[in-house]
């Protein structure tokens, strides 16, 4: 009797951690570190890299051209970061804007259109693009973060509002 409740309780424990295991690899969520992420342009030297802003805090938004939801998040994280450049330049954030089409001249075009700073926006395409939608569990409904100079993921999809709580 005592060898089946001590099974029991075994196999419902090893489920709860295989759960919490799953949980983790599945969708990068707050409190957890955020995955790896390097991104530039065209192979270029204007790279960004979360490892390399640590010590920042850095906002990491995922959109699309043809998501509106995804565009006007991206446009309000740069409207926020703009100013609070201007304001506080001393201010230790950053700001990564990864665009998820395939068209690379449809990316240039909404960024201009948009307004956007081509200083911290990248497109990727083909496998660069399926690794960081597989890393960061990207779907349907793109993501933003919120990345703490540790590297840790303390907000998903953050208004301008909680953002300037932090």
């Amino acid at each position: 009797m005592k060898r089946t409740i001590f099974g029991i309780v075994g196999f419902f424990a090893l489920l709860l951690a295989s759960s919490a295991f799953t949980q983790r690899v599945t969708a990068p969520a707050v409190g957890y570190m955020a995955p790896a992420l390097s991104v530039g342009n065209d192979d270029s030297e204007d790279a960004a890299s979360l490892s390399a802003l640590r010590g920042s805090y850095v906002i990491l938004s995922f959109w699309n051209s043809s998501q509106a939801d995804s565009r006007l998040a991206m446009n309000q994280y740069q409207h926020w970061f703009d100013s609070r450049l201007s304001s506080s330049a001393e201010q230790k954030i950053a700001m990564i804007g990864v665009n998820l089409d395939s068209n690379a001249r449809m990316f240039e075009e909404i960024v201009k259109r948009d307004r956007l700073d081509r200083a911290n926006q990248y497109n990727l395409v083909g496998e660069k693009a399926a690794f960081v939608v597989e890393n960061f569990q990207l779907s349907d409904k793109v993501k933003s973060f919120l990345i703490d100079p540790e590297g840790r993921i303390i907000a998903v999809n953050p208004t301008p509002e909680q953002l300037s709580k932090i």
